[in-house]
């Protein structure tokens, strides 16, 4: 019964790590797949954005051609630097091809930088979303791995008595056969020396 016993347990701690690493694995495969699917679904908007900085380039190049593009682009410039607070060095950089073409490339960027931080975002709530998933699994597995192991000791501590009962019932049943043939016995040996001390008389 003892070896039974320990194999059980070793059982239910094996279905248990089973169980668990393949939670982990789960979440494992789910997070990248989750990053990847989040990405492609931005393509559309990245690849929008692309092709509207392009556009918009080409139209800076085009603008800057003419007197009038080119003031609106240096006024951009100085509007640009104002709100840094460099109203003066946004004066000088306006009469700069460099600068004005810089802030066409700078509000790319902070777009760029807006959309990639509302993908990370995104991408973060869903991985988030997926390790509390794990986090939960993983607590109902050790509920369920607490109650496999009451469930066990239970159902071993009822086997071990059942043995103890069985056991008391089999030595009283032997002390109570013994006692019997060690009564019978006994009244053989009377019997016999009732008999011996008929024949001696």
């Amino acid at each position: 019964m003892t070896d039974r016993h320990k194999q059980e347990w070793a059982s239910l701690k094996a279905a248990d790590a089973d169980e668990k690493r393949a939670i982990a694995q789960e979440k494992d495969r789910t997070i990248p797949r989750t990053i990847e699917r989040v990405k492609e679904e931005h393509k559309p908007v990245w690849g929008a954005l692309f092709m509207r900085h392009r556009s918009e380039l080409e139209d800076f190049r085009r603008d800057e051609k003419s007197p009038f593009g080119r003031l609106w682009h240096a006024a951009a410039v100085v509007r640009d630097r104002a709100q840094a607070g460099d109203l003066v060095g946004g004066i000088v950089a306006a009469l700069s091809a460099e600068e004005r073409r810089a802030v066409v490339l700078k509000q790319h960027d902070r777009e760029r930088a807006k959309i990639g931080l509302q993908i990370r975002e995104k991408i973060s709530a869903q991985v988030d979303r997926i390790r509390d998933d794990h986090s939960g699994a993983m607590v109902q597995a050790r509920h369920r791995f607490m109650r496999e192991c009451a469930d066990l000791r239970k159902r071993q501590d009822e086997a071990r008595e059942a043995l103890r009962q069985q056991w008391s019932r089999h030595n009283a049943e032997r002390r109570t056969a013994f006692q019997t043939a060690r009564t019978a016995v006994q009244s053989v040996e009377r019997n016999r020396g009732k008999r011996l001390g008929r024949h001696r008389g």
